[in-house]
């Protein structure tokens, strides 16, 4: 079963982008620490989500919402299959 999960904090999602950062390009916007810079710098609010199949992180659903907008990027790794 894949699960949209909340994240609690910066170290599972790091975790997986140190995996991820051989097989893929990585940029700032997938950095939890973005969406807490813009929440303190101009009042949006960020979420981070992980995509879960059977447990296991198999991608991320970072997103900041700002007034009624959702800004939103997700990343898979190449060799995730559904």
């Amino acid at each position: 079963m894949i699960q949209l999960v909340k994240t609690d904090g910066p170290w599972e999602w790091n975790s997986f982008f140190g995996q991820e950062k051989e097989n893929q390009i990585i940029t700032i916007a997938h950095n939890l620490s973005l969406g807490k810079i813009l929440e303190m710098t101009f009042g949006y609010t960020s979420l981070g989500h992980f995509v879960k199949k059977s447990g296991e992180v198999i991608g991320t659903f970072p997103m900041v919402k700002f007034g009624k907008k959702l800004v939103l990027y997700f990343i898979f790794p190449m060799a995730v299959q559904f």
